[in-house]
């Protein structure tokens, strides 16, 4: 598994220890979100892998459409320039039929869709927490898919369904790329815990994200609680004990 950092393009206090996690081989790339009006420039030149993920744009909003548009084509630059073969969005919510559209009209192969918990930070409900909607859009959107198994728990969850049978629904749809954190078993709002600090069985996630093959990417989406990234390295020690324990 080749484990990634997350940050925003605002976080700039944070690029050179990531470079240096990530020369050290502890991490294997940056997935990055640019910030409307801010700089490309202290992200050039570090020779480091990036994936880029769009800032919240509702796709799925035929009256932001113009608005979203200029937003995921910038970072469709910043990706450009970065070299990142990826592009992430959310669906957010709205249109799931008017999203769809938007990711085709874009014609952009480095595009895929994440899902979605059942309910967002605000606590309303979000489109792409279904396997069905997410399928959907790799149809009708030709992108590929980002499987961010917290938020697939979280719907799981809000529908009472067992979430290992979630995922294996969701893993069924071949996700290119991963995102993982820790939470909790109850609710269906989205959360992101460090890893160890919920309840997940991380065992049975390292087991379905195996699947996809040994050099998958898994960024791990834990919080920041000190300002910097031990918590994703505490993350990915508890990650790599784990799988080497399958081994012995």
């Amino acid at each position: 598994m080749l484990f990634g950092l997350k940050i925003w393009s605002i976080n700039t206090d944070l690029i050179d220890e990531a470079v240096l996690l990530i020369r050290s081989g502890l991490f294997a790339y940056l997935e990055l979100m640019p910030v409307p009006q801010t700089s490309i420039r202290p992200f050039l030149e570090k020779n480091i892998p990036y994936i880029i993920h769009s800032v919240e744009v509702d796709i799925a909003d035929p009256i932001c459409r113009k608005q979203s548009l200029q937003a995921v084509q910038e970072c469709l630059r910043w990706a450009d320039v970065l070299c990142a073969p990826w592009v992430i969005l959310h669906p957010w919510r709205g249109d799931i039929y008017a999203a769809m559209r938007f990711i085709k009209d874009l014609d952009d192969s480095r595009l895929i869709i994440e899902n979605m918990p059942y309910l967002g930070l605000d606590g309303l409900p979000l489109l792409g927490s279904r396997p069905d909607e997410i399928e959907d859009f790799k149809r009708q959107g030709g992108c590929g898919f980002c499987l961010d198994l917290n938020h697939a728990i979280k719907a799981a969850c809000a529908y009472d369904i067992p979430y290992p049978q979630y995922l294996e629904s969701f893993i069924a749809l071949n996700p290119i790329m991963f995102h993982l954190s820790d939470g909790m078993l109850d609710g269906g709002k989205d959360e992101h815990f460090a890893i160890g600090e919920g309840k997940y069985d991380m065992k049975l996630l390292l087991d379905l994200i195996s699947r996809s093959g040994e050099e998958i990417h898994v960024t791990l989406e834990v919080p920041k609680q000190h300002g910097d990234f031990r918590e994703a390295i505490d993350g990915r020690k508890r990650l790599i004990a784990l799988l080497q324990s399958k081994t012995e």
